[in-house]
């Protein structure tokens, strides 16, 4: 059994030349990922990025024009982690990448289930908790809510109030504990309470998101 977690949620985007040459790596990654779309050229990454959502990337450093991709992707604003697989790089190489937020770098001489566990260690690192709301997904690593192939950045209040009705999912969270675990036991308004819940539900339709009146709010 490999050691990468579970990730059946998840979306990854692997772009090789030579796709035959990991057969064994996607075979492994195919049974935990929900979707693994393989490409061999930049301009088709570019285009799969702009038809949907991916959670990863994983990426031939030796493909040619590879080093767009990565710009496009931050230049995007997209987050995401990007793996490189490539051979030796060199120290220049290594700090242009690094100035471009690289998550990790794998040497592609490594064994499967080495480039697998690092894969895992990453995946820990970036999904530390992934949750279905409604049509959506929030990861609490990133802070970012997941929605029609957008990922969409919560601000700290955003995030802090979704997870406490994510722990308390089903039972009513009282305005009493919104108050003391979002705005730290600073007053809270009824107007900013509305305001929070309506800044979120613009950024993502929660349907399941109830206001139980006089008492507090419910994530179903």
């Amino acid at each position: 059994m490999n050691t990468l977690i579970r990730a059946q949620n998840l979306s990854l985007l692997f772009v090789q030349k030579d796709n035959s040459s990991n057969t064994k790596l996607l075979k492994e990654l195919g049974s935990c990922f929900k979707k693994i779309i393989k490409v061999q050229t930049i301009a088709d990454s570019i285009q799969s990025f702009q038809d949907r959502h991916f959670d990863i990337l994983v990426l031939d450093y030796h493909i040619d024009n590879s080093y767009d991709l990565i710009l496009y992707i931050r230049k995007t604003k997209n987050q995401i982690p990007i793996i490189l697989l490539s051979d030796e790089l060199s120290k220049n190489d290594l700090l242009k990448l690094l100035t471009k937020h690289i998550s990790a770098y794998i040497n592609k001489s490594l064994q499967t289930n080495e480039i697998i566990t690092l894969l895992h260690n990453i995946m820990i690192q970036h999904f530390t908790m992934l949750e279905k709301i409604d049509n959506s997904f929030y990861c609490s690593g990133t802070k970012k809510l997941i929605f029609k192939k957008k990922s969409i950045k919560l601000s700290n209040h955003e995030s802090i109030f979704l997870e406490l009705l994510l722990s308390r999912r089903g039972y009513i969270v009282y305005y009493s504990e919104i108050e003391y675990e979002v705005w730290k036991n600073d007053y809270m308004s009824q107007d900013a309470i509305k305001s929070l819940v309506k800044k979120l539900r613009q950024k993502l339709p929660l349907k399941q998101l109830i206001n139980v009146v006089s008492k507090g709010y419910k994530l179903l």
